[in-house]
């Protein structure tokens, strides 16, 4: 413990390798603290984004059809993103696939699929009009997952509840014509997390 002690005192009191005059740093151009750019300052909301983003990128990853659902087509690529639309107040958690073959009826192929999207997010559950109370204890789990136990220790889940309510999973699916040469339509379906409501659309080229 004694030498523990002393280790720290060293660490607080050694100088700063920039503080050595022998390695001749050259003192930076601009200020960063004062840089209009750097200096902005970053919500708890964009540290949201920014987490859910990463978090949806590593799932898009690990996705694969279940019993041949669907076929990948040889340009697909996984492809997952998170944006905040001001238009509407809703958090678009966008996960997109191009396929050249899907199993019919679609819109069942696209549910199970956005479904266990949700499931791997951990947002399963947690919308404020799905008939039951959110599962306050996924909730905290979600939030100390995104933000870290210090901003989630003594925060109020029902403070946060707007952010899980304007979550909005979408699946996307570019089906191509069999020669996979050109689009044939685009499918997509919907789920919201506040409701568990769950909306389809699809275009035909």
């Amino acid at each position: 413990m004694i030498q523990l002690v002393g280790f720290l005192v060293f660490i607080l009191i050694a100088p700063s390798a920039f503080a050595k005059p022998q390695l001749e740093i050259e003192k930076g151009s601009v200020d960063l603290l004062k840089s209009d750019e750097l200096s902005q300052p970053f919500t708890v909301l964009d540290q949201l984004l920014y987490s859910l983003d990463k978090e949806a990128n590593e799932v898009a990853k690990g996705l694969r059809p279940e019993k041949n659902e669907f076929k990948l087509s040889k340009q697909s690529y996984h492809s997952a993103r998170v944006e905040y639309r001001k238009d509407v107040s809703r958090v678009g958690i966008v996960f997109e696939k191009t396929v050249s073959a899907m199993d019919e009826p679609w819109r069942k192929v696209c549910q199970r699929h956005v479904r266990r999207i949700a499931r791997e997010l951990g947002v399963t559950g947690l919308g404020s009009q799905q008939g039951a109370p959110p599962l306050d204890g996924l909730a905290h789990t979600f939030f100390e997952r995104h933000l870290g136990p210090t901003v989630t220790r003594d925060m109020s889940v029902d403070s946060f509840q707007p952010f899980l309510d304007a979550l909005v999973v979408i699946g996307q699916f570019n089906v191509t014509t069999a020669d996979e040469k050109t689009l044939a339509n685009l499918r997509y379906c919907a789920l919201d997390i506040k409701n568990d409501h769950m909306t389809y659309f699809e275009h035909i080229y």
